[in-house]
């Protein structure tokens, strides 16, 4: 029976050990030597390997965002909804967002009624 124990440092080494019943001998490898492995075959490596993702259906232009309830990476598309200084609570058509600063977000609004916004040019 072989067995192998991969085990990392503070200070970013690798060390694994493999124990059989013929053999016993330990192995050091580098992150270089890790980096110089993935660089070589960067097709074989997916997220599905990783334990603390959940990827549903990924589609073009999905990101990772950390969900804490259920404490992994889920992929999302990236709308407004998802983005902490965006309140979407007025969102209609022809708002725009409009950043405010007693609550430090951006807010949907389809009122421009701030004395400190002024438009110039154009014809409206």
């Amino acid at each position: 029976m072989s067995t192998v124990k991969v085990s990392a440092n503070s200070g970013g080494s690798i060390k694994a050990s493999l124990k059989s019943a013929s053999c016993s001998s330990k192995v050091n490898i580098s992150q270089k030597d890790i980096k110089a492995t993935l660089d070589q075959s960067p097709n074989k490596m997916s997220m599905s390997g990783i334990t603390d993702t959940a990827i549903g259906s990924a589609q073009d232009g999905d990101i990772l965002i950390y969900e804490e309830d259920t404490s992994k990476w889920e992929n999302h598309q990236l709308t407004t909804s998802k983005v902490l200084d965006i309140d979407n609570t007025n969102k209609s058509n022809g708002a725009l967002l409009v950043y405010q600063t007693s609550n430090a977000k951006y807010t949907a609004t389809t009122t421009l009624d701030n004395p400190d916004t002024s438009i110039n040019g154009g014809s409206f």
